[in-house]
């Protein structure tokens, strides 16, 4: 089993993540990637959120991020327990997609959450994003339920 380094999003990541988001993958799921970098920018203070970089070898590969269901407020996360963590996350490197990584540090990631309080871990990927979705189960998810947004359907899956 591969071991992943996590590191907190620095400001000289920006110009990293800015070419992520403009990946063609990314682009699919992601949407705008000058408003996604936008965001990203912003939240790098809020201590509501954790930004991380992923490293595989000090090869950085990947973004996570992670936040209380509810400091940012979704119908559907209403019933979950006030220590239930969300995941965001992506693949910024193309040829990294499809080896089982996102599984790796998807682990990872959840056993750390855990074990620093998080009663339950979701995620919401787009019903139509089939491989997250396959990688997501390998990582331990099930699908909960789906909801229209204004971005689109999304698949909830709750850690399980």
């Amino acid at each position: 089993m591969q071991t992943y380094q996590f590191r907190n999003v620095e400001r000289n990541d920006f110009p990293m993540l800015g070419e992520w988001l403009r990946s063609p993958e990314l682009l699919k799921w992601w949407g705008d990637p000058e408003e996604e970098h936008r965001l990203i920018r912003h939240d790098i203070n809020d201590p509501k959120i954790n930004l991380m970089i992923v490293s595989l070898n000090e090869m950085p590969f990947a973004y996570v991020q992670d936040y209380c269901v509810h400091d940012w407020p979704q119908d559907y996360f209403a019933s979950f327990p006030p220590t239930t963590r969300a995941i965001d996350t992506f693949i910024g490197i193309d040829e990294m997609i499809g080896k089982g990584h996102g599984h790796g540090y998807l682990g990872q990631h959840i056993e750390n959450l855990i074990s620093h309080g998080a009663e339950q871990i979701v995620i919401d990927p787009y019903v139509a994003n089939e491989r997250a979705i396959k990688a997501y189960e390998k990582s331990g998810f099930k699908k909960h339920s789906e909801h229209e947004t204004h971005d689109g359907r999304i698949c909830l899956m709750t850690y399980v």
